[in-house]
């Protein structure tokens, strides 16, 4: 592997120890852990689990209480997790995963013990996601202000910061004080069990979106397209999951007596690869929050690895990705009409929407694949690695 020059004399692969309360089942840290393991990384685990599932909780919901419990939680899990770190093999870095906002400052004091360099995936800032974009509480209430401290010394505490967009990466520069250079734009990518389906054959033009029912998903913005398309018997939106705006999402719906809109709760992965197989168009997010133009979610990435022709909102994390007409239909966000002369282009040019999915999923394997998202990470993580052993060298140097 080509990551293994000049770690040592052996050349031997690359060792990260992935510490504290991180959510194991999350999309974000499973895609990051398999793309280091195809690349040959040494994974050593050093998890408790205290913040619960991420795939079907709606974490908005008593969202006060669940952070005092989980307090109580971190404090049990870090009486184990400290002296299991001190016991941990030999790693080159340590590495605090997805949501470890509050496990970065007890690991800061662990990597300089150890004398190693810490990595922290942010994926966003709690700031944003609390106050801005799902308006849990004001920006000048105390856990508004907290939230944007600890964005900051969050950050503060690693010595490399990751996160899912360059977009995101330039707010975290502007915005919280991360210095140039010091983030690292990192893929959200799919689960390798997305990998395309036979198409669909059903008669009826199925448009589907699945997620958490969060602001930046602009839930209103879909139901007002299907309203606008509601005059077409052969077009249906099929709505999976659950989440914050779903109670608001189904009061919208039934106020306007859509028939056109089926809405399905969670599904488990082998099922959602059958209902996007099933579909004709995926949709990504369309809210007009300005955390929507900083994120391509993860509904978008497995769309495209499976194939699938995608809608979503335009913005400058899109681009990054995305080239509108070629690789997915990039609308304007916040607007229904848009989205539904979309669906209408889509249904009837059929050559345009095949074109589209074939783009996406070539797009996908070339750029957004585990392997590739690892290779890349892994990369920048021996450069760091050589650069910390570096510096203990030149320090014992001097202290001779």
């Amino acid at each position: 592997m080509g990551f293994e020059r000049s770690l040592d004399s052996g050349a031997r692969p690359l060792r990260v120890c992935i510490w504290g309360t991180y959510e194991i089942d999350h999309p974000r840290t499973r895609n990051i852990l398999r793309g280091l393991a195809l690349n040959g990384v040494d994974i050593h685990h050093c998890h408790r689990a205290v913040w619960g599932s991420s795939i079907r909780e709606d974490k908005t919901k008593g969202w006060l209480g669940r952070l005092v419990l989980g307090v109580i939680r971190l404090v049990a899990a870090y009486a184990v997790l400290i002296p299991a770190y001190v016991r941990s093999p030999e790693h080159d870095v340590l590495l605090v995963a997805y949501f470890g906002h509050i496990d970065v400052f007890v690991a800061r004091w662990l990597a300089w013990l150890r004398g190693r360099p810490l990595v922290f995936d942010a994926f966003f800032s709690l700031f944003d996601t609390v106050v801005q974009d799902r308006q849990l509480v004001s920006r000048r209430s105390l856990i508004g202000r907290l939230a944007r401290l600890m964005d900051r010394w969050a950050c503060r505490m690693a010595d490399l910061v990751l996160l899912d967009t360059l977009a995101h990466v330039r707010y975290f520069e502007d915005e919280i004080g991360v210095p140039s250079g010091k983030a690292l734009r990192v893929w959200v990518g799919a689960e390798e069990e997305f990998r395309p389906l036979p198409a669909a054959t059903r008669h009826e033009f199925v448009v589907l979106h699945f997620g958490k029912y969060i602001p930046l998903h602009g839930m209103g913005v879909i139901v007002g397209a299907a309203s606008l398309l509601a005059d077409d018997p052969l077009i249906r939106f099929v709505l999976v999951g659950r989440g914050q705006d779903f109670p608001r999402t189904r009061a919208l719906v039934e106020r306007l007596e859509l028939r056109n809109v089926t809405f399905i709760d969670w599904l488990e992965p082998k099922d959602l690869r059958a209902a996007i197989a099933d579909a004709h168009v995926s949709l990504g997010v369309f809210g007009s929050t300005p955390k929507a133009a900083r994120v391509i979610p993860n509904k978008v990435y497995i769309a495209l690895a499976m194939g699938q022709a995608v809608i979503t909102g335009d913005s400058p994390a899109a681009r990054e990705l995305l080239r509108d007409r070629e690789h997915a239909l990039l609308i304007p966000r916040g607007d229904s009409a848009a989205l539904a002369e979309a669906i209408r282009e889509l249904r009837a040019d059929e050559p345009l929407r095949l074109r589209i999915a074939l783009n996406g999923g070539r797009l996908f394997h070339d750029r957004c694949t585990a392997e590739i998202i690892g290779r890349e990470l892994s990369a920048r993580l021996v450069d760091l690695a050589i650069s910390a052993r570096g510096r203990d060298r030149e320090c014992g140097s001097k202290v001779k």
